[in-house]
């Protein structure tokens, strides 16, 4: 039978009754073309998620990228100078036709800060952090893919100011100690930081800013002395400009008017004062002292007729006479002893008492050492001298013809910086009582006439070290802590300026350990006007991750 066919409007009783006809009754046709229909939309469908699950799952193997970094491999960045063609999710740079493309993808919300999430692909780049794997296993970085998980790390800085440790020239400063947990956004691990830090305080031997030019000599304002001589030793003593003595305490010189008019000040080991005084009026006539030791009360005559002495350690003497000839009382009695060539002495000095070495000043300005056997002379540095002053370390200073002060570095001689004016040629011009002991006799500057030497520095050594712990978080493995860089850095100094700093890097956890040093050259002045040396630290340890993000 022939279906009659008539002209129907959608929405008509006709077009209704029509399509209910066809749907209780559709023909063989109908049914054929249906099924074929709902077959290839199947099948579209099925092809769509087959091709995106290989392109996913092939993402390691096909790295769709240029080898080479060049302009070609550039990811595209927002005000690079050039346009940039968008549309929704993927961006696109006309200029090398490089693209960024942002999936974004529905986090929950949280109770405060609610973080976004997206994968991201940028065919710019070359090769980003490679992939954690292990399954859960952390971040999707690979082949141009990532993801934009924000990560958190921490920066601690532990410092100390002037207020938590007061100046010193040796000892150990305050312990700090910190430990510091964090939760890495994203839920992925509980990183953790724990260590300690303390600062320790040395002297170091310190010559060569003084070499280069430094001002290394220290005339202090608020002990001043004028003075002619000094001698330093157990007791650092002074003559002034009145012949009266004097007896240094660390912070103040005590004039010891009991002494009398003295010429020369020596100590020994055990405390004992020894001094040049008039005791003889034909030694007077020809300009020569007796050599006395004061006994509390009064003087002890112990011999007469010398122009220079010495004291060692163990009170032993060596001295010069009227007429250049050279003596020594260490076997028990004064005897005459025999000098380089024959030749008089003009200065002299202790070195060993132990082994009877000492050194000397000829009267033709050449240097002598005596090893308690035989002379000889410094390498590269036999001449020429007034005075000269040596310590129990072999170290020796000498004054030169020029008067300026020279050290002997064991193969010639430094020129020790110094401004001022020249240093006394005479006896008592310089000395040496070792370590922070080197004075000299200088021109007269608000008052006084004796300077420090810093033959030391002090050294501020901040000793810091840790620990990084990382536990991750299931389901996620320890792959996930291996993607940050942990860095740990300090630094210390003096009044605003800072030494060596102390630096480590390690990838993942672990434990690390940083040494910062900064040397203190001004040391006297440091001593006596310490607020204007604060000491500073700086430091603390962080985490980086490799890549995009500072943490």
């Amino acid at each position: 039978m022939q279906r009659k066919r008539s002209l129907m409007f959608p929405g008509s009783v006709e077009s209704k009754r029509f399509n209910a006809e066809r749907t209780e009754n559709p023909t063989k046709q109908e049914l054929r073309d249906h099924t074929v229909r709902r077959t290839q939309s199947w099948t579209v469908r099925l092809a769509c998620v087959v091709w995106m699950l290989i392109t996913i799952s092939s993402t390691q193997r096909s790295d769709a990228q240029i080898l080479d970094i060049t302009n070609g491999t550039m990811t595209p960045l927002a005000g690079g100078g050039h346009d940039y063609i968008s549309d929704g999710m993927e961006t696109v740079n006309p200029a090398n036709g490089s693209v960024s493309l942002r999936l974004s993808v529905p986090v929950p919300r949280a109770r405060g800060l609610s973080l976004p999430f997206t994968f991201n692909y940028d065919s710019g780049v070359h090769y980003t952090l490679a992939s954690l794997g292990g399954g859960h296993g952390g971040m999707v970085s690979t082949s141009g893919w990532s993801q934009s998980a924000p990560i958190v790390g921490w920066q601690l800085n532990h410092g100390l100011t002037s207020q938590d440790m007061t100046f010193q020239l040796s000892g150990t400063g305050k312990p700090v100690h910190w430990e510091h947990s964090m939760l890495m956004l994203g839920g992925t691990a509980t990183m953790k930081s724990s260590g300690s830090a303390q600062s320790y305080f040395t002297t170091v031997p310190s010559f060569a800013d003084c070499v280069k030019g430094a001002q290394c000599w220290h005339g202090s304002s608020k002990r001043p002395l004028v003075a002619t001589q000094i001698f330093a030793g157990p007791i650092t003593l002074a003559v002034g400009a009145n012949h009266n003595g004097y007896e240094f305490t660390g912070t103040a010189w005590v004039e010891h008017s009991e002494w009398g008019p003295v010429y020369g000040l020596q100590s020994d080991g055990n405390g004992n004062i020894y001094m040049l005084y008039n005791a003889n009026s034909s030694c007077e006539s020809i300009n020569g002292y007796s050599i006395g030791e004061w006994n509390g009360s009064g003087i002890n005559q112990i011999s007469y007729c010398y122009k220079q002495f010495v004291v060692s350690q163990q009170g032993y003497m060596l001295a010069i006479d009227v007429n250049g000839a050279f003596w020594s009382n260490a076997s028990g009695s004064w005897q005459q002893i025999g000098t380089p060539n024959g030749k008089g002495l003009i200065s002299l000095s202790w070195v060993d008492d132990a082994i009877n070495s000492f050194m000397v000043v000829t009267n033709d300005n050449d240097i002598w050492f005596y090893n308690g056997v035989q002379y000889s002379q410094p390498g590269n540095g036999t001449c020429c001298a007034l005075n000269i002053a040596a310590d129990s370390s072999g170290t020796f200073y000498v004054t030169g013809t020029d008067n300026n002060l020279y050290r002997y570095n064991g193969n010639g001689y430094d020129k020790l910086a110094y401004s001022g004016g020249p240093i006394s040629g005479s006896y008592g011009g310089i000395t040496d009582g070792g370590t922070m002991q080197v004075w000299a006799v200088g021109p007269n500057a608000n008052s006084n006439t004796l300077y420090q030497f810093t033959d030391q520095a002090i050294q501020h050594k901040r000793l810091a070290h840790g620990d990084v712990t990382c536990t991750p978080i299931p389901p996620f493995n320890s792959s996930v802590c291996q993607a940050f860089t942990h860095i740990a850095n300090w630094r210390v100094g003096w009044g605003g300026k800072y030494g060596t700093a102390g630096y480590y890097e390690f990838q993942g956890p672990g434990s690390w350990s940083v040494t910062a040093t900064a040397n203190l050259d001004n040391v006297f002045d440091a001593l006596e006007n310490p607020g204007n040396y604060p000491i500073n630290v700086e430091g603390g340890n962080g985490l980086l991750r490799r890549g995009n993000s500072l943490c």
